[in-house]
């Protein structure tokens, strides 16, 4: 799996909510698998072996942190 990098201005407004996002181990896991290909909610939660509900959860917080976008 390749490094992914993210660079953040310290006086961004979502800091906190991209914190938040990063401190949640959850969030991380479905980050990295969606960096390399887009997948929807049920392939996620199935890849990772969690409730959809759980993943839908988590990435509505990725959203809301502009970290990922809905497509």
């Amino acid at each position: 799996m390749a490094k992914t990098v993210l660079q953040l201005d310290l006086d961004d407004a979502r800091i906190a909510a991209v914190a938040d996002v990063l401190s949640n181990k959850t969030a991380k896991k479905i980050l990295s698998l969606i960096a390399e290909n887009e997948m929807s909610s049920s392939e996620i939660a199935s890849r990772l072996g969690l409730p959809l509900n759980t993943i839908g959860y988590n990435l509505k917080k990725l959203v809301e942190s502009e970290l990922v976008d809905k497509v």
